[in-house]
């Protein structure tokens, strides 16, 4: 006798390899899968977002760091450019 529930996919090696018969099953999960996949992006997207801002941030700081290193080698260069002609 099979469990209850949606038809339970065949098992292979005493695993079963996926509950729902179909993938629209799996998407409408008896009406169910609108708030079970929202649940799930809300989960995901903040997860995703904590990932990705510090990662941008650091991107932009190094980006920062390069150009100001970059500015300054230009000023003392014109520095330097500047005290060999006045000698």
């Amino acid at each position: 006798m099979d469990p209850p529930g949606i038809g339970l996919a065949k098992t292979m090696g005493g695993w079963r390899l996926m509950y729902f018969d179909s993938i629209s099953a799996m998407w409408h999960m008896d009406g169910h899968g609108v708030y079970v996949w929202l649940a799930y992006a809300l989960t995901a997207l903040p997860l995703i977002l904590m990932v990705w801002f510090p990662i941008r941030r650091i991107r932009q700081h190094w980006r920062w760091l390069l150009a100001e290193q970059r500015r300054l080698a230009a000023l003392s260069g014109d520095r330097s450019s500047d005290a060999e002609s006045a000698v």
